[in-house]
């Protein structure tokens, strides 16, 4: 299900009220080489993804340089608890109208407690988008709409998706995938990662 959002342009300052800081920043899940999105890797036909620049043939605000995850929590001390998922998706240049930023995170443990896939979208135009963030169990029986809100930091240069505690603490993912479009043009970056990130921990 896909729902109309605010996109927030919004200052480092007001990002940072709206996402609390951490201890320590969070390691990329997920990077990727700067300048290759060029849109004409066939990256969508199971093609190699590659694996150097080929700037300046190269579109900035579609060019994935590093996907993060991170747990929400609430509460502090002995009543702090896992409370969703922040997924940050970092560009070469500011996000822009045109583009659409895509990802999917394959898990053990989520919406249906056994394996699901956890998906999100957002299509920036005019400076409102159309965002989305999915849970989809592994037999496609179930599929919920878990987005809390996309916001957009021009300055950061990042999407930010925030889902609701859709899953049980200590839920894994085991890979990633990530890429933008350009309107009309089609795929124009994709970047894959695997292996085990804990929510909640």
């Amino acid at each position: 299900m896909r729902r109309l959002v605010t996109c927030l342009l919004a200052p480092l300052a007001l990002v940072a009220a709206a996402f609390p800081s951490q201890a320590a920043p969070p390691r990329p899940y997920l990077s990727d080489v700067t300048g290759d999105a060029n849109g004409v890797n066939s990256q969508k036909v199971s093609l190699p993804l590659p694996q150097t620049s080929t700037a300046p043939a190269s579109v900035g605000r579609a060019d994935i340089v590093s996907v993060t995850l991170s747990t929400l929590y609430r509460g502090s001390g002995r009543s702090k608890r896992a409370n969703g998922l922040q997924i940050t998706m970092r560009l070469a240049e500011a996000p822009a109208d045109g583009v659409t930023y895509e990802w999917s995170t394959d898990w053990r443990g989520t919406c249906d407690g056994l394996r699901s896939t956890l998906s999100g979208y957002l299509l920036i135009a005019r400076e409102v988008t159309t965002g989305s963030a999915t849970c989809t169990s592994a037999d496609g029986s179930s599929s919920n709409d878990v987005l809390l809100d996309v916001q957009v930091d021009p300055v950061a240069r990042t999407v930010t998706w925030r889902t609701r505690p859709t899953m049980p603490r200590g839920a894994r993912v085991e890979s990633m995938t990530a890429s933008t479009s350009v309107f009309v043009a089609g795929v124009y970056d994709e970047a894959w990662a695997a292996g085990a990130w804990s929510y909640g921990r």
